[in-house]
């Protein structure tokens, strides 16, 4: 079972693979959410899950998810960050087929939506990202985007397949 936060930010994730040219070297989801009793006893499967799927529907060539637990009551607005890191990419394409992603997602979670606008970060050969662990050292873009959902995380239902191509 993929988490509730899985569920609003995989579609993100296959956003941004279905505009990018060349394959992704590592794409990271960091997913902010409330954990309610049966998420935080399921908490190791269900961050396994939800990379798994970051990977499989998303079409990340590596997925990570962070699971933050807050036990308010009631429950905060869920909130989730999704970092792609890609190739370079045009950010426009980038931004519109998150926007058109975003769109088909409130078809079915009414309270989904983009916290702000998708936010960008150039790595050139003068300013490169180094990150040894992912074998990446030089240029690439860091896709930023938050979003906010109003449903509270028990009323999750199963994510519609979302097509990459």
């Amino acid at each position: 079972m993929v988490t509730c936060g899985g569920q609003a930010t995989i579609p993100i994730v296959a956003a941004v693979s279905s505009v990018m040219r060349w394959p992704t070297r590592d794409r990271g989801l960091d997913l902010v959410q409330v954990g309610r009793p049966r998420t935080r006893a399921n908490i190791d499967e269900f961050t396994e899950t939800t990379s798994h799927a970051i990977e499989v529907v998303g079409g990340a060539r590596r997925g990570k998810a962070i699971i933050i637990l807050n036990p308010a009551e009631p429950p905060m607005l869920m909130r989730d960050t999704v970092y792609c890191l890609v190739e370079e990419g045009d950010t426009g394409a980038i931004t519109d087929a998150i926007d058109s992603m975003v769109a088909k997602v409130q078809g079915y979670v009414k309270g989904y939506r983009l916290k702000q606008s998708v936010q960008f970060e150039h790595y050139t050969d003068a300013a490169p990202l180094i990150a040894p662990d992912l074998g990446w050292n030089g240029r690439g873009l860091k896709v930023t985007v938050f979003l906010e959902v109003e449903v509270p995380p028990t009323t999750c239902r199963p994510m519609p397949a979302t097509s990459t191509s």
